[in-house]
């Protein structure tokens, strides 16, 4: 696995380094984590992160951010420890849920006319929370 250098990163949250594992709510923080990672890892590929944990009524859309034609990009982390994939956790609810998230970020910014992607990031952690493995799918619904 290579390592990434990030510059200029504005982060969504704590720096993964920082994140307390083993106590209750470890789902949510290795959500929290592999979030993190998700940043970094497109942030590095030149994406420019506009929201992180955007959140209407019900609905969350873990990253929204803009590629480098200023194209909108909405971003699910889906995350798993090592050796479980964690594109099992992208089950047909959640792919309802982030549709319904899209559109409700659409409407309240108005935005219906502009082009968008809906994409998946994949992130298996090893046991030390390191990335084990890290895959960026794109337009997935």
């Amino acid at each position: 696995m290579r390592e990434l250098q990030i510059t200029n990163y504005e982060s969504c949250g704590e720096p993964a380094e920082s994140i307390r594992i083993g106590d209750a709510g470890r789902k949510r923080e290795l959500g929290m984590i592999a979030e993190e990672y998700a940043g970094h890892y497109l942030q590095a590929c030149g994406y420019m992160v506009e929201h992180c944990n955007w959140r209407y009524k019900h609905h969350e859309l873990d990253l929204v951010i803009r590629d480098a034609k200023q194209q909108l990009v909405f971003i699910e982390v889906k995350a798993a420890q090592a050796p479980f994939d964690p594109i099992q956790h992208f089950s047909d609810r959640k792919q309802r849920d982030f549709k319904a998230a899209i559109g409700d970020y659409l409407e309240q910014y108005q935005l219906w006319e502009e082009t968008f992607s809906a994409d998946l990031v994949t992130i298996s952690l090893a046991t030390d929370y390191s990335i084990y493995s890290l895959a960026h799918y794109d337009n997935v619904i």
